[in-house]
């Protein structure tokens, strides 16, 4: 079986381990603690990659929230019914982490990402 990686556990990481991990061996790094990507405020960027890179990797700001309806920011096979997740219709960071992570366990991904793991280089073998 073909062996994929995939980088970062956030809105794009998560869909593209949705599906390859039925066609592939798919392995996905991040390195916060748990799944969100730029969702994720609560982790911040590990010291090590701010002292290797010299940058802080952006999060989104605590207070944001999304400018688009919380219908059009859930994924087409798994829709956001979950009323408690989101005021006026637009859900804050928090609340779009939490149902990232919804996500991820419906679907079974954590088993298939590797956390606080930073890639620092990707080459293609075969």
């Amino acid at each position: 079986m073909t062996k994929v990686c995939v980088i970062g556990a956030g809105m794009s990481g998560l869909p593209s381990i949705r599906h390859l991990k039925d066609v592939a061996e798919v392995t996905c790094y991040d390195m916060k603690k748990r799944v969100g990507g730029l969702w994720n405020f609560e982790d911040k960027t590990p010291k090590e990659f701010v002292d290797k890179f010299g940058y802080d990797y952006e999060n989104i700001y605590k207070e944001l929230d999304t400018v688009i309806p919380a219908t059009l920011m859930a994924f087409k096979d798994f829709p956001n019914n979950h009323k408690d997740l989101y005021k006026n219709h637009h859900m804050n960071n928090r609340t779009y982490q939490e149902y990232l992570t919804s996500y991820a366990e419906h679907f079974d991904l954590m088993k298939h990402i590797v956390f606080e793991t930073i890639v620092e280089k990707v080459t293609k073998i075969g």
